[in-house]
C-alpha cells in the first residue's frame, strides 16, 4: 500500500466489490475511503483479500433460487389451504336476474298525459335540482297511482335520463341552498326505496332511476 495508505489494483478493487456486496453503496465506500486511516480493506470493513470466485457466486445464486422456490411452494400451499375454506357457488344467469319488476317491453304503450306533464314541468325545473327533484318527485307520485304507471315511470327515467346527459339545463340564475338541495334529493330517493318495497312489478325501472 502507499505511505497514506490506500491501496490501488485488482486487490484494492476486489475489496470495494465485497463492501458493495456487503450492502455499502457507492457513496459511503467513497465517504469511508476519504474520510478514514488505513489501508482500503480496514477503511472499508471487509477482509484483506476478499473471495469472488465463479463457484461462490453461482452458489449464492442457486441458494437464492432455492429460497425463492420455497417462497413459491409456500405460497401455493397457503393459497390450497384458502381455496379448501371458500365455499364455492355455481351462478348462471337466470339466478342473476330478478324475478320481479321486469318491463314488459312496452306493451303499455305511451304515457303521452306524462309527457305532457313533463313538458309543461321542465321550465321550472331549469332553476336549479332543487325544482328538478320536487317536480320529479310530485310526478312520480302521480305516476304510480294511474293505471298505465309503467308507461308513465318509464317517461320520467328517460327524463332523468337526459338530465343525467346534460341535455337539460341544470341550473339557470338561481341561487339555492345546499341543505334545500339535499332534502329535495331525499324526499325523491325516498320515494324511489319505498316504490322498490312496495312495487315488485316495477322494481327494474325503480332501480333504473
Amino acid at each position: 500500500g502507499r505511505p497514506d495508505g490506500a491501496d490501488f489494483g485488482e486487490q484494492a478493487k476486489a475489496q470495494v466489490e465485497a463492501a458493495m456486496r456487503g450492502g455499502m453503496s457507492a457513496s459511503d465506500c467513497e465517504h469511508a475511503l476519504k474520510n478514514k486511516t488505513g489501508n482500503t480493506h480496514e477503511r472499508l470493513g471487509v477482509p484483506a483479500n476478499p473471495t469472488s470466485s465463479p463457484s461462490s457466486s453461482s452458489s449464492s445464486s442457486s441458494s437464492s433460487q432455492q429460497k425463492q422456490s420455497n417462497n413459491n411452494n409456500n405460497n401455493q400451499q397457503a393459497a390450497q389451504q384458502i381455496n379448501f375454506q371458500v365455499e364455492h357457488k355455481d351462478y348462471n344467469m337466470d339466478s342473476l336476474i330478478s324475478s320481479q319488476g321486469g318491463i314488459s317491453g312496452g306493451e303499455g304503450g305511451i304515457a303521452e298525459w306524462m309527457l305532457n306533464k313533463i313538458v309543461d314541468a321542465e321550465p321550472g325545473c331549469t332553476r336549479s335540482f332543487m325544482h328538478r327533484y320536487y317536480a320529479v318527485a310530485d310526478l312520480l307520485e302521480e305516476g304510480l297511482g294511474a293505471q298505465d304507471d309503467e308507461a308513465a315511470f318509464a317517461g320520467i327515467f328517460i327524463w332523468l335520463r337526459f338530465c343525467a346527459l346534460r341535455q337539460l339545463v341544470w341550473n339557470k340564475n338561481y341561487n339555492i341552498k345546499p341543505r334545500e338541495i339535499s332534502q329535495a334529493q331525499e324526499r325523491l330517493t325516498n320515494l324511489f326505496q319505498d316504490t322498490f318495497r312496495s312495487k315488485p312489478h316495477r322494481r327494474e325501472l325503480a332501480r333504473l332511476c
